[in-house]
């Protein structure tokens, strides 16, 4: 039942590259040898330590089971990405809970990112942070949630401060504000868009921006 040499499995479109995952568990063992049992390891524990250290494309570590004397074969869940966006020679993603990652072991994601801010790529940090991408992904899981299939997020010009989302199906674009919070937003826009469609009406664009209201042209 000891833990002398950890194998990773994971259920992904694309294989994972295992042995930088084994490397690390490994580091997490020799730190808590306590925890070189199947008893006794805490896979909660090991998640949060990959990925506060170089993998937050890790959603869990689940079962641990052996296949040979002192090999264990641990089964790992990597995050599915709702959103990818390319800056500076890089591919960002995030999944529905709004986590970024880099690494990406399934089929790109469908929402498209349209950057008209304007702002040049190299310079483009509070865009690419951690904030304003988690923000995206919540916001297409949140949209998820209510039914609405997001098609694409644009970055309006001379604005860091929201974005404008296309749904489909959906003729109206829908301005969203990165300082309020997305659930409140997606449920406005929710209402918003059962309003409209009773009435037949097709808006230019419509804004839920202000708390508890929704605005429409």
């Amino acid at each position: 039942q000891s833990i002398a040499i950890p194998r990773v499995a994971a259920i992904t479109e694309v294989p994972v590259d295992a042995a930088q995952y084994e490397r690390k568990i490994q580091d997490y063992l020799y730190a808590h040898p306590a925890e070189r049992f199947r008893f006794s390891v805490n896979t909660a524990a090991v998640t949060t330590y990959l990925q506060l250290n170089g993998y937050p494309e890790v959603e869990s570590v689940n079962e641990v089971n052996f296949d040979a004397l002192g090999r264990a074969l641990i089964s790992v869940t990597m995050r599915k990405p709702a959103v990818a966006w390319s800056t500076a020679g890089q591919n960002l993603y995030v999944d529905e809970s709004g986590n970024a990652f880099t690494r990406n072991y399934y089929s790109a994601p469908t929402v498209r990112v349209v950057d008209k801010t304007g702002i040049q790529t190299k310079d483009n940090q509070v865009l690419a942070s951690d904030r304003f991408l988690g923000f995206m992904g919540r916001l297409i899981g949140k949209m998820k949630v209510y039914g609405h299939k997001v098609t694409q997020v644009a970055l309006p010009a001379d604005t860091t401060r929201q974005v404008e989302v296309s749904v489909e199906g959906l003729a109206s674009p829908i301005k969203f504000s990165v300082d309020r919070e997305v659930g409140e937003q997606v449920e406005d826009a929710h209402r918003a868009i059962i309003y409209l469609g009773k009435k037949g009406v097709t808006a230019q664009y419509i804004d839920v921006r202000v708390s508890g209201k929704a605005f429409y042209k």
